[in-house]
């Protein structure tokens, strides 16, 4: 595997770009962080099951990114780059 540092506040991005599962093992310090991880989950497997819409799913994700503090700074990256 591979280990990467981010310092606080640095904006950056992580994706799959394959079609297999991957795994992420995060350690974030303060403790706080895992819980905006813990909420996508819960809300991506919601939308992967169809028990919300886009137009749910992107606005709970905006009021996720709100209450952790997070900003979205880019369009993420297209699945072909």
């Amino acid at each position: 595997g591979t280990t990467i540092t981010i310092p606080a506040w640095t904006p950056h991005s992580f994706w799959n770009p394959s079609d297999r599962a991957a795994r992420v093992f995060t350690i974030c310090s303060p403790a706080g962080l895992e819980r905006f991880f813990e909420a996508s989950e819960a809300l991506i497997s919601q939308h992967k099951h169809h028990t919300i819409d886009d137009a749910g799913f992107e606005s709970e994700m905006v009021r996720l990114r709100e209450t952790f503090g997070i900003e979205l700074v880019a369009p993420p990256p297209d699945r072909n780059d």
